[in-house]
This record gives C-alpha cells, structure tokens and sequence, in this order.
C-alpha cells in the first residue's frame, strides 16, 4: 500500500479484507515506490494548467505529448504482434485505441496518456500474459474521457482487448473500487504472482476541482482473462 497520502479525501474501501478484491492474491511484498503515486496525479490533473508543477511534478522526465499509438496490424513489427491496440466494453459503449506507454528508466515513473486518450504501460505485463496488465485513461478539466462511463462497469461486464495481430481476448470484470487520489493499492495493480492473467482499468473520477490538484479519486476495474 503507498504510504503518502499529499491529497483529502476518503478511501472508499477502508478496512484491510476490503484491499484485496475477491478472487486476488495476498500483496506481495515489493519495494515501496511513489511512482504509482505521481502517475495518479497526473490522471487527476490537468495538463494545460499550473496545478500540474505542485508536489514536484516539475522534475518529470517526459513531455506530456500523447504517445503513439500502434494500431496498423498491417505494419506490426516482429515481435510486437501480441501488444494491445484497442479495448473495448461494448455494455457502456466504450471502444478506443490504445498508446503504449514507456516507463522511464531512471525515475521508474510510467508515461501517461494524453488528455481523453487511454493507454497501456509496455513495460509491464501485455494483457493476455500472466500478471497484471495495467490500461490507463486520462479526463480533461471538463470531464471527456475515453472511459468517462467506466464507473457504471460491474461484475460480469466482458471487457475485449484486440492484439495487433488481430486477435481478441476476453476479460471478465471482477470488480470495480474507487480510492483517493493517492491512495491508489499499488501491490494490488503492478506485478502479481504469474498465476492468472488479470486486467486493470484506471482512470480518475469525482468533480474536478483546480485548487484541490484536480479530480479526487482514482476508479480501479478489476477483471481477470475469460477462461471461455
């Protein structure tokens, strides 16, 4: 669990039974790292204004410039025919490509998706592969983002990653929690221990709010490759 907590708000889920959604692994018990934690901030802010220099944000490595997305299967260079593309939850008509998102190799930090874009962090695990993979999507000021109905998913949604080779995997949603920004459980989105292969979807939610660094809690779906 990330320790610093430099923004309000109530973590929607307090007690510890409630960190670990049914059906996960126990935390593991990784290196304790603020990465997650600045990466949430730049979710819940605004990239066109100042709010985004607070907490020492200034030093980021990268432009905030949206990544590229590799979505021409037609193109695909080897080796890459089984990174994402797109994703979709057909039920709340959500469907939009995917960026590949680095990490940087000195902070550790992940890029982030440009403003009403999504994104998957390369680094880390593909989705399909054993782990954890991790999508991210980013709100503007007034709201737009490519996964602005994602807080109505529930259990049982199928979430539909497309490859760059054309192929779809199917993921079924688990859950869908809610945390201050912040707060985010960072042993429950990185990593896992290589017995399933599970899906996050993070974006920010609330009402935003420019004094107060932006929006105030993250929205986390859970869900895990359909066995089907």
């Amino acid at each position: 669990m990330i320790k610093r907590n430099v923004r309000g708000g109530v973590l929607v889920k307090r007690d510890d039974s409630a960190d670990v959604p049914d059906g996960d692994e126990a935390p593991e018990k990784a290196p304790r790292r603020n990465s997650w934690t600045k990466v949430q901030f730049v979710l819940a802010a605004l990239a066109a204004t100042p709010v985004l220099f607070i907490g020492g944000l200034h030093a980021w490595p990268w432009s905030d410039s949206p990544a590229a997305a590799n979505n021409n299967a037609a193109t695909v260079a080897p080796g890459h025919e089984n990174d994402p593309v797109s994703v979709s939850l057909a039920r709340l008509g959500i469907n939009t490509t995917l960026d590949a998102l680095t990490t940087d190799s000195v902070t550790g930090v992940p890029q982030v998706p440009g403003l009403g874009r999504a994104g998957w962090i390369s680094s880390g695990v593909k989705p399909g592969d054993l782990g954890r993979a991790v999508i991210l999507g980013r709100r503007s000021q007034s709201g737009e983002d490519v996964f602005a109905k994602l807080g109505k998913a529930h259990a049982g949604d199928q979430i539909v990653v497309t490859t760059a080779s054309g192929k779809t995997l199917t993921f079924v949603v688990r859950s869908v929690h809610q945390y201050a920004t912040g707060q985010l459980p960072q042993s429950l989105i990185e990593g896992g221990s290589k017995q399933s292969a599970q899906l996050r979807l993070i974006t920010s939610t609330g009402t935003y709010n420019q004094a107060k660094g932006g929006f105030p809690r993250n929205l986390v779906v859970f869900a895990d490759l359909s066995s089907n």
